[in-house]
């Protein structure tokens, strides 16, 4: 399989299915993330600084990352620009909720409703 480049179909890369042995990799890795504490454990503000970087990544090769995505999709330089910008203002976005999580959160009280907080990870 191959990703060609919509306007001229010229070849952007070659693609290779997964294998079983990918597919449960993947599994195996999604599964031990869940278990292992590493991010549930992590601070709200550390978690915040990794999507911050996450964010300063993308900006950082904004120009070929806006190149690759107009090769694969077609789309004009101008829109592909922006859905890369749109991808560091998510990882952004989530930063600052994250921020917003360290301390307690107060719980809204009303007479006829029971409220419950379940605190995990985004």
């Amino acid at each position: 399989m191959h990703s060609q480049f919509p306007a001229d179909g010229a070849i952007n890369a070659a693609l290779h299915a997964a294998s079983l042995d990918d597919l449960q990799e993947a599994i195996d890795c999604a599964d031990r993330a869940w278990r292992e504490p590493t991010w549930r454990a992590m601070l709200p503000h550390q978690r915040a600084k990794i999507l911050h970087k996450v964010a300063d990544l993308i900006e950082a090769q904004l120009d070929e990352l806006t190149q690759k995505q107009s090769r694969d999709n077609g789309k004009p330089l101008a829109e592909a620009r922006g859905l890369v910008m749109s991808a560091a203002g998510t990882a952004r976005y989530f930063a600052a909720a994250c921020e917003l999580l360290e301390g307690e959160q107060p719980t809204p009280r009303q007479a006829d409703l029971l409220t419950l907080s379940r605190y995990e990870p985004l």
